[in-house]
């Protein structure tokens, strides 16, 4: 249930939830390209002034809570340059490659007017202005690319691959720019991508619903620990296509097992060049090479 006053203020999306340990928490479900969101996020630390705001982001990308909110968006295209230079360093830097490559393609088209992910920026630097603390909620990108990764089969990651790299937007209606403004953008996109690709699903969205749940109730039971005897208050800001995970899943006793095993990179997948794939391979030539020169060169 929500407060008449949160409700009057922020419509429908702040959620208020209270910990085992008596920590109250806001949940604020934001659209990660809304200057709406932003505003929100700082608004409901300053009014609220919790003792900490938990962002949906992770170590790696800890660098956004820094970023100038109304600076030029620093993304770019990429080039096939980047792109040699990503496979080099392996699946996890070619996956963030063509994702900020998709990035800049929908900042071109849909016109944005503030940097993706500003909210978590501004509830940051908000909170920090009276010696609030900051709890990185997120899993790490790099475990959650490897496990999206390792769900697919080859003409899965093919298909994956071919959508980010072709993707113009160029189907884009004024309509469907300004509700892409209203909703959570990344998890809208990979719904729609779970519809021929369902194996996205479980890594990219419901391992994450369930860590970052796991990982507020540890941000709430932590402050409890150091703070017993005072009333705390946390705001914890997320893409509104996690809202309804993270609340099932908070009121659940955390999983360690569960939580570990979705902190782990997967297992390394088998060896391409097998044996038997590399036989295989050569009775295919070996047909074709015979094909050709029987039928093609006579």
């Amino acid at each position: 249930p929500t407060s008449t006053y949160m409700a009057s203020a922020f419509g429908d999306c702040v959620s208020e939830l209270v910990s085992p340990e008596g920590v109250q928490v806001y949940l604020l479900g934001t659209a990660h390209i809304s200057r709406k969101s932003a505003d929100d996020a700082r608004d409901l630390v300053r009014q609220l002034k919790p003792q900490v705001a938990f962002v949906e982001l992770c170590p790696l990308r800890v660098g956004m809570l820094n970023i100038d909110v109304n600076a030029p968006l620093p993304y770019k295209e990429a080039t096939m340059q980047d792109l040699r230079e990503a496979c080099t360093r392996g699946v996890a830097a070619v996956a963030q490659l063509l994702i900020g490559d998709f990035t800049a393609k929908a900042a071109r088209h849909i016109k944005l007017e503030i940097v993706p992910g500003a909210e978590f920026a501004v509830a940051a630097q908000e909170v920090r202005k009276y010696g609030g603390k900051v709890f990185l909620g997120d899993r790490d990108v790099k475990v959650t690319l490897q496990r999206a990764w390792a769900a697919l089969g080859y003409i899965e990651r093919i298909k994956v691959l071919y959508g980010l790299l072709v993707s113009d937007f160029d189907d884009l209606t004024e309509d469907k720019i300004e509700r892409l403004k209203t909703t959570d953008l990344l998890t809208e996109m990979i719904q729609e991508l779970a519809q021929s690709l369902p194996n996205l699903m479980e890594p990219l969205i419901s391992e994450r619903d369930r860590y970052l749940a796991y990982q507020l109730r540890t941000c709430c039971t932590r402050l409890r620990q150091a703070l017993p005897d005072q009333d705390i208050r946390v705001v914890a800001v997320v893409g509104m296509g996690h809202v309804r995970g993270i609340k099932e899943h908070f009121a659940r006793e955390v999983d360690e097992e569960d939580l570990r095993r979705i902190s782990q990179l997967p297992p390394p997948p088998p060896p391409v060049f097998t044996r038997s794939r590399l036989l295989l391979g050569i009775a295919v030539l070996t047909t074709a090479l015979i094909a050709y020169r029987r039928f093609v060169r006579r």
